[in-house]
């Protein structure tokens, strides 16, 4: 299938994740915070099927050296050292690194060099590898600064990835819709001028603020209810289904949803769009402003249930 042009190439992830980092509710810990987990975090990682699946996606061939950045006490970087000339761990933490010693010494494992530094230390004596690899250790305050280091000591390729979870990013679709908007993409919503349920309804208003914020559009359709669940991206992409945009559909219930790429029926589906706009409310932030008290505590009061509704 060919791909499909997005505008994906237009948002400032570097800016995004700095936000994103302020947001949210991750906290970096310092390296006596990791001296002390360091025994606890081997033992529950060393069996890990994330390791294994981690090692099944690194491509070794015709490469003799490797760069474990955030290492911990060595856990991917061992296992592939036998295959390797010699393998780097870098952390910052002294206690992991001696659990990477004395892990390689108990796999019998000679060609481990450890080195002691953080993604924030010059690196001038780091050397350059075959491959760098940094697993789930990219928790850094600047990610732009941290990437151009890994590509700097790589001599062929890169392998990384990153937590997601509760932790780090919270509200999944609010943050999708938000970034996107703030990011310049043209970010619209219809959603029921008239609803079904009162309390979903006032769910739905609660999020009203946020998304006018950064940007998003919000379009309330004033003839009746709408029960339409469709989207439509970069009109090249569409989705029609019985999916809402909320847990229950995305998590719990069985929702049968179409896609489809390119082709006229997304110009169809982004011509109903087009239509019932004009037969639609655009919601304000004077009206946000304008919403009474009692409404505005129901709303955050109903929002904490919205999953069990």
């Amino acid at each position: 299938m060919p791909l499909v042009n997005t505008n994906l190439d237009k948002l400032n992830f570097s800016k995004l994740y700095k936000k994103q980092v302020k947001n949210s509710t991750f906290k970096s810990k310092n390296s006596s915070d990791w001296d002390k987990k360091a025994k606890q975090f081997n033992e529950n990682i060393l069996n890990s099927p994330y390791i294994k699946e981690f090692i099944s996606k690194v491509d070794i061939k015709d490469c003799q050296t490797l760069l474990d950045v955030g290492s911990g006490p060595a856990n991917i970087s061992l296992q592939l050292a036998p295959k390797l000339e010699k393998v780097y761990a870098l952390d910052y933490s002294l206690e992991m690194l001696n659990l990477a010693k004395e892990n390689a010494k108990n796999l019998e494992i000679n060609n481990l060099i450890t080195i002691h530094k953080s993604w924030y230390d010059k690196w001038n004596d780091v050397p350059n590898t075959d491959i760098v690899i940094a697993s789930r250790s990219m928790e850094v305050k600047n990610i732009k600064k941290a990437l151009k280091k890994l590509n700097e000591k790589a001599n062929k390729k890169v392998y990384i990835t990153t937590k997601v979870g509760g932790s780090f990013i919270d509200n999944e679709i609010l943050t999708a819709l938000t970034l996107a908007a703030e990011s310049g993409i043209d970010v619209r919503l219809i959603v029921p001028g008239i609803p079904d349920k009162w309390y979903v309804y006032y769910v739905t208003q609660s999020y009203y603020k946020v998304l006018l914020e950064a940007g998003v559009k919000i379009y309330e359709y004033t003839p009746g209810f709408i029960h339409a669940k469709m989207y439509v991206s970069d009109d090249n992409v569409a989705v029609v289904g019985s999916a809402n945009m909320d847990y229950r559909s995305l998590h719990l219930h069985f929702e049968n949803c179409c896609s489809f790429y390119g082709g006229k029926i997304v110009g169809d589906v982004k011509s109903d769009f087009e239509d019932m706009f004009s037969y639609c409310h655009m919601v304000t932030e004077e009206d946000v402003k304008s919403v009474k008290l009692y409404k505005r505590v129901m709303q955050i009061a109903l929002r904490i249930l919205g999953p069990m509704m």
